[in-house]
């Protein structure tokens, strides 16, 4: 790189004049020998201070879209560019671009280093005032004891000044070391990539594996952290833009394990998020083609292996490859649609079973409760599987349950709904309030896999009941409108029951109360007819005052009475 011109912001030394020249000229034939000539030219010089044309905000975004071996090229051209280019922000926003870089981490980090300083800071207080005979308390500012006299305050220690001038004079004959270019990235090299993509010697190709998750986060050491994500993965980057065809790349040539290529290819495409420079496009586009052949030779080999159920060897094997690729989901897609109860070829169970030889108004619930027991027993075979197939923190269960739900509990739940509301509204009402008991039932029975969130028994619960929610206002509506015709009906019964047993309370108590009047009208005529003889005849003076006992007339009295009794 060229020396910066005066626009740059460095100061120029120039001669004034030419007749400044001159008089300097003059100057030196008329001076004495010695440093008289010196001092003479350098009083016919003006310095020129000079500003730099662009601001430091402009020169800092043009510095974000350079690339670093230029960048570790532009910090020698002054202490100020070298500030822009060493600034620790720079740095961590590539970190933090590229998602190594936390925050928290960070902060803690400080605040132990701080805690760190100041106690060794107390250390070498409480040393020094050991040392020096005084009180530490009073080196805070905070005396506890009273001092005799002001002479016990010890003004100059002979001891610490030869010290500290022995160390001096060590410093003093050292060489002094200036600043490296690459201090950060002693072992990056600022040339560009060579053509066939090797590297230097120096990097170890098992370092890339795994590079970005040994980021640290530490305020101050951005620069070196970032120098080792450099140093492991930038070769390998800047190599996919020197290559026509996927086979060349030097990824394919260092590493032979599928896995070890799937983990290279995930750091680079996370190491692609801080690639600002130019040339950027091509290069994250020739990574994605490259990414997406690989996956799909990888996932064309784990359905080979899906297909020929070798569960422990080739699924296994490649599903391990496509998680470290991109997370695994390419593999759990195919996992779920080519499993043999989402693809309809093991039925568990036929919904038109629960109407068929029943009587009007009910429905068979033992064929749904089968249907519902046999879903129960597969998905616990499919938690043991996904268990020996994928690794661990890959939920693959919970999406298959959800597909499950989606397409084959759905399925069978519509049919025998549709079904059963054709037959009536009783048996509508009674199939979708019994199947819906026997979901509950098998959303208690799941078990979950071994990368199953710990929510996954409420997860469940609720994709099994969410099978119901497009039936429950047509449920709601005929069982309210069922509801209203059974009540009515017993309302018209119990009022038509009551209505009856009135009628004949009344009906036996009248027809009770007109026969006894009936007898009573009878025997008080009866009786007048009798005795209307006796109460004709003249009574005689010489007759006695008790009345004489008529026979006949007490004998009809008692019978009279006799029947009058119910």
């Amino acid at each position: 790189m060229s020396r910066p011109s005066s626009s740059a912001g460095v100061g120029d030394i120039r001669s004034s004049t030419p007749r400044s020249k001159a008089g300097a000229m003059g100057a030196t034939r008329n001076a004495r020998p010695g440093n008289t000539n010196m001092l003479a030219s350098l009083r016919q010089t003006q310095i020129i201070a000079s500003k730099p044309v662009l601001p430091a905000e402009l020169i800092a975004v043009i510095l974000d879209y350079v690339p670093v071996p230029d960048l570790l090229r532009c910090a020698r051209v002054s202490r100020r560019l070298r500030e822009m280019v060493y600034d620790d922000s720079r740095w961590i926003q590539k970190l933090r671009a590229i998602g190594v870089w936390d925050e928290a981490e960070a902060r803690q980090r400080l605040d132990d280093a701080l805690r760190r300083k100041m106690e060794v800071q107390r250390v070498q207080e409480e040393t020094e005032a050991k040392r020096s005979g005084g009180d530490l308390s009073a080196t805070k500012g905070t005396s506890t004891r009273t001092r005799a006299h002001a002479g016990s305050v010890t003004l100059f220690d002979a001891g610490h000044e030869e010290r500290r001038y022995r160390s001096s004079l060590d410093h003093s004959q050292q060489p002094v070391r200036r600043p490296s270019l690459t201090d950060g990235f002693e072992d990056l090299t600022l040339s560009p990539a060579s053509a066939n993509g090797a590297s230097d010697g120096k990097s170890d190709p098992a370092v890339a594996l795994h590079v970005l998750e040994r980021v640290q986060s530490i305020r101050g050491k951005a620069r070196q952290e970032f120098a080792k994500v450099y140093a492991a993965l930038g070769p390998l980057y800047l190599d996919l833009s020197t290559w026509n065809n996927q086979s060349n790349s030097v990824i394919f040539r260092l590493y032979r394990d599928p896995e070890q290529q799937a983990q290279v290819l995930s750091q680079l495409r996370r190491f692609s998020r801080c690639d600002h420079t130019e040339g950027w496009a091509v290069r994250q586009g020739k990574l994605d083609a490259l990414v997406k052949v690989f996956e799909s030779a990888v996932l064309r080999e784990f359905e080979q292996g899906l297909a020929a159920n070798d569960v422990d060897v080739r699924m296994k094997r490649y599903a391990h490859v496509l998680v470290s690729l991109n997370g695994g989901r390419a593999a759990m897609d195919a996992y779920i649609d080519g499993n043999a109860v989402i693809q309809k070829s093991t039925v568990l169970g036929n919904p038109l079973d629960c109407l068929d030889g029943v009587a009007q108004g009910h429905v068979d619930l033992n064929s749904s409760q089968s249907f519902f027991e046999r879903l129960a027993r597969l998905l616990v075979d499919q938690a043991s599987t996904i268990d020996r197939v994928f690794p661990s923190g890959v939920d693959v269960l919970t999406p298959f349950l959800s597909r499950i739900c989606d397409g084959i509990l759905t399925d069978y739940l519509t049919t025998l709904y549709d079904e059963a509301h054709d037959h009536g509204r009783e048996t509508y009402v009674k199939a979708v309030s019994g199947t819906f008991s026997q979901a509950v039932r098998l959303a208690a029975s799941l078990k979950p896999s071994t990368s199953s969130s710990s929510d996954f028994a409420a997860q469940s619960s609720l994709m099994i009941t969410q099978c119901f929610d497009r039936h429950i206002d047509l449920y709601l509506s005929e069982e309210l409108k069922f509801f209203e015709t059974r009540a009515n009906e017993d309302v018209m019964r119990w009022e038509r029951e009551l209505s009856e047993q009135q009628e004949t309370t009344e009906s036996y108590f009248m027809s009770n109360i007109n026969r006894q009047a009936a007898k009573r009208d009878f025997l008080t005529s009866f009786k007048k007819v009798v005795m209307m003889p006796v109460n004709v005849l003249p009574a005689f003076p010489f007759a006695a005052s008790k009345p004489v006992p008529n026979p006949a007339l007490a004998s009809l009295e008692a019978s009279a009475a006799s029947q009058s009794r119910p």
